[in-house]
């Protein structure tokens, strides 16, 4: 048993549904086309609009259930609230409608607009009360902050909701590592993911509900070279390490979970090492070109993973993190699995490998989002 929670849908939204409320080159589906507009974009495979060939493809490679999320490039803020809130609420319809064909297997996650926090908690809220088990994130707040109070706000909010969030591998804080962290901050570890280690270097995960239950996709994309730079500091600069020195970013491990996606055996196992096999679950980026074509046979193979492990990283892990029935792959909520797992696997001793190789998604240029 498997379940996925890393792959993409692009639902068949129309030009006459995206005119009104995208951007003039908003993103629509013709037949098997994605237009930007008038204009001609990229081949849309089956798969990423049609739920029967999704259902087949999972068929094919043993997956029992996937956590659905709109496509990157639907993620449009538009400065008009009315606007936005309206363009989210048709995407958010449509994955429902998606996943509605078969929701043991297909279970949705929406979007929100989060340059307007108050506008993406209510559009969370009525997106939960329609069937979403969740949000992912993929868009920057307006302010490019995670603790200047609007991603707060909001993950406070999703906490309250028992919303799961999906924090996609992106940079949600632009600027701010040019303000908050010493020049060159990122160097020392290659090229830092900002998402991974402003929720590793600043306090927001310190301040949000313990409730809160988050996952990174990418295997976490820097956290694992950033620990190894965190646990041998003798190479860092002065400022540098004067500014990582005392912080608690060893209990803030334990706040998040993180994906498979790394595609290849060696960055797959020091994801291990570093969050151990109760906090990592199967993820595919399914149907991106660049994928995990079979889905938790990283898992399966490594020789460092019991049968009972083995079964955590494939399914339990998720079904615990998304409160699905044990066993079953089904939405429907489970309160008894409210256990938290076990702190993570790092150790001083032995710490992750500084230079981590692992691949991350790609996803086609499209509109800013």
């Amino acid at each position: 048993m498997t379940i996925d929670v890393h792959t993409h849908v692009m639902p068949p939204l129309t030009r006459r549904d995206t005119s009104p409320l995208a951007p003039a080159d908003g993103p629509w589906l013709d037949a098997d086309r994605v237009r930007l507009g008038d204009r001609n974009w990229l081949h849309a495979y089956p798969e990423l609009w049609d739920p029967a060939t999704r259902l087949s493809e999972m068929d094919r490679t043993g997956v029992t259930a996937q956590v659905v999320t709109p496509v990157g490039w639907l993620h449009l803020d538009t400065p008009d609230p009315a606007r936005a809130g309206e363009w989210h609420r048709t995407v958010n319809q449509r994955v429902l409608e998606f996943c509605a064909s078969a929701p043991d297997r297909l279970l949705p996650l929406c979007q929100v607009p989060l340059n307007d926090p108050e506008l993406a908690c209510a559009v969370l809220t009525e997106a939960r009360q329609a069937g979403a088990l969740g949000v992912v994130l993929d868009n920057r707040p307006a302010e490019g902050e995670h603790d200047r109070g609007h991603l707060h706000e909001f993950l406070t909010h999703c906490a309250e909701q028992d919303a799961f969030v999906l924090v996609r591998s992106r940079m949600l804080l632009g600027e701010a590592l040019e303000r908050r962290y010493p020049a060159g901050a990122d160097r020392p570890v290659g090229a830092l993911n900002l998402t991974a280690a402003d929720l590793l270097l600043s306090d927001l995960l310190d301040r949000l509900p313990a409730s809160l239950r988050l996952c990174l996709t990418n295997g976490g994309g820097a956290l694992t070279p950033l620990v190894a730079a965190l646990t041998g500091q003798d190479h860092l600069g002065p400022a540098l390490r004067d500014r990582l020195t005392g912080l608690p970013w060893r209990h803030r491990l334990d706040r998040v979970h993180v994906d498979s996606f790394v595609l290849g055996d060696r960055a797959f196992g020091q994801v291990l090492d570093l969050f151990g096999p109760h906090r990592v679950v199967v993820g595919s980026n399914y149907p991106a070109p660049v994928r995990d074509r079979r889905p938790g046979e990283l898992v399966r193979r490594h020789p460092s993973l019991s049968t009972v492990d083995q079964m955590a990283v494939s399914h339990g892990n998720a079904e615990r993190l998304l409160k699905l029935s044990p066993g079953s792959g089904s939405a429907s909520a489970a309160p008894g699995r409210s256990g938290a797992p076990p702190p993570c696997a790092w150790s001083a001793a032995a710490p992750p490998g500084a230079h981590w190789a692992g691949a991350g998604g790609t996803r086609p240029r499209g509109p800013a989002g």
